[in-house]
């Protein structure tokens, strides 16, 4: 129930791990420790004001006293320091942190404010982070930045990179720049733009010239194709065109795009011609809720499918699904495509292959499609 903290003579000079030290404090609106400092042994500031959702004012030198280098040489984790913070007005001063040997900074800038009416966030030295060390950028960003709408980040060096989910996803800002990124050792990005508000990938410089083909799905808790690109565009609501670069479709241990566009409800077309796929067998979610959605090009993508739930419902306007023929001959379970193609009612051409047990009647019951809207092909 504490809604102020003040610890005038508290400082943690010989603090070694001070992760969630002032976490989940649900209540406080002000936190003050004015002889705060970190040194050599800080090791570990994970959580440090984790969920602090009605924190407003913060006095903490190491963070918000601008000019105030710290002695961080062996700091290596920097997990959700501000996770939901989304009501914090004290600036942030990041530039104060020696995060030459960090490791991780999964969720670090995730504040949570990312509504329109939410009040931004001022983050002083984000561009120029030593990030060099960094293998987990998962959930990094999600965040409306103060007096910034383009985050250019294109002095950053990612390439110990290995896990980019969620980087970017629900964060306020127009425009990424990652050029010269080398992401080599990128094996999972799922996520990593949903929910931004990108109007098309031309949004994200440098995109085009990241190498990407390392990226591949993984065995997720449930058994299925985690990971990769799952829903890499999600929920862009400001989309209305996606044609990707050759960056995203030369990816050739990619399985499923699961959720990829899904949620777009302004996108009128998807382009992914000349893919270099493996054989995608799960689109669950692909492009649901895609009510503008008017043309697909799918040419060059091989589909034998396992799960493709809700994979186009609700786009009600989709008249063509190009290049594609959906094969379920590896399919085990036929309530895995239940509604694929449900308030598809303007889609013609469909082509299937191996429909389940040859049960037409069944197919078209499970998936949504009627008879007139598909045709089987050998």
């Amino acid at each position: 129930s504490i809604e102020s903290l003040s610890l005038p003579k508290l400082t943690f000079e010989n603090v070694i791990d001070a992760s969630t030290c002032f976490a989940y404090q649900r209540k406080v609106k002000s936190i003050s420790v004015p002889k705060a400092v970190f040194g050599p042994k800080t090791g570990d500031i994970s959580r440090l004001f984790n969920f602090n959702t009605e924190l407003k004012t913060l006095d903490f030198p190491p963070l918000t006293k601008p000019n105030n280098p710290q002695n961080t040489t062996n700091l290596t984790r920097m997990v959700c320091v501000f996770y939901n913070c989304s009501k914090l007005e004290t600036p942030i001063y990041i530039s104060n942190i020696n995060t030459s040997k960090v490791n991780t900074m999964y969720g670090l800038f995730r504040f949570g404010n990312t509504l329109a009416s939410d009040n931004p966030v001022e983050i002083h030295g984000i561009e120029d982070m030593n990030v060099s060390k960094v293998n987990d950028f998962t959930e990094m960003f999600g965040v409306k930045l103060k007096d910034k709408t383009t985050l250019d980040l294109s002095r950053w060096d990612v390439s110990k990179g290995v896990t980019f989910t969620n980087m970017f996803s629900s964060s306020r800002i127009d425009k990424f720049n990652l050029t010269g990124w080398n992401m080599a050792n990128a094996r999972v990005m799922d996520y990593m733009f949903s929910a931004t508000m990108i109007t098309s990938t031309d949004d994200i410089i440098g995109l085009d010239g990241l190498n990407l083909t390392n990226v591949r799905n993984k065995i997720a808790y449930d058994g299925r194709n985690g990971g990769g690109i799952n829903g890499l565009f999600n929920t862009n609501t400001y989309l209305t065109r996606l044609a990707p670069p050759n960056s995203i479709k030369n990816i050739p241990n990619i399985v499923s795009l699961r959720d990829f566009v899904s949620g777009c409800n302004n996108l009128r077309s998807l382009d992914l011609n000349g893919a270099n796929y493996g054989v995608i067998s799960d689109i669950d979610r692909i492009a649901n809720d895609c009510r503008s959605l008017e043309t697909i090009d799918f040419t060059g993508i091989t589909f034998k499918i396992k799960y493709a739930q809700y994979a186009f419902m609700d786009c009600r306007v989709l008249r063509e699904i190009k290049g594609a023929v959906f094969d379920f001959s590896d399919l085990t379970d036929i309530e895995n495509i239940r509604d694929m193609f449900k308030y598809c009612n303007s889609l013609n051409g469909v082509k299937v292959k191996n429909i389940p047990n040859n049960n037409k009647t069944k197919f078209e019951q499970v998936t949504g499609l009627s008879s007139s809207q598909y045709t089987v092909v050998s």
